[in-house]
């Protein structure tokens, strides 16, 4: 999945020498993903790679754990979700805790909404594909002065 910020500004970081190097926004962006398995059932987050103005991520999802009649459990089991819940679920998580950055740490504000409304998924169908996406988000820092997300084309200007 891919999920821009909106207006493709570079919030969570900026990339030196074909290297990313967290703003601090970053951190809690991963740190929010790498919490969204003990939030849902049958959810496990594989790959993330955070960039300035973008998130790529891979998450496996059980189909079978999906939302039906005895969805309703206690409060000790991770609640089963739809995809776009837990996508919903991250975002909101994201902005709050980027809204507190702001307040707190003095990060750069966001205008409106912080991530852009809709994101892109692609349904991975089997391992040789797994592994080119993997591999393309690992090395995705090193393509940011080719990268279309990139708003400067490899000039180094963002708000930090």
């Amino acid at each position: 999945m891919t999920f821009c910020i909106e207006g493709k500004v570079c919030l969570l970081g900026r990339v030196v020498a074909g290297r990313f190097e967290s703003s601090g926004a970053g951190d809690v962006v991963a740190e929010v993903w790498e919490s969204l398995p003990s939030r849902f059932s049958g959810l496990a987050c594989d790959t993330l790679g955070v960039m300035p103005n973008h998130v790529h991520a891979i998450m496996r999802l059980d189909v079978s754990l999906g939302l039906d009649d005895d969805a309703l459990r206690g409060p000790e089991e991770a609640r089963r979700a739809t995809l776009g819940e837990i996508v919903g679920a991250w975002k909101s998580l994201t902005t709050l805790a980027y809204g507190k950055g702001v307040r707190e740490a003095g990060w750069p504000p966001f205008r409106g909404r912080l991530w852009q409304r809709s994101y892109f998924d692609h349904v991975i169908r089997d391992e040789a594909s797994f592994a080119a996406i993997r591999a393309y988000i690992q090395t995705n820092p090193a393509r940011w002065g080719r990268d279309p997300e990139n708003p400067a084309r490899g000039s180094e200007r963002d708000p930090w």
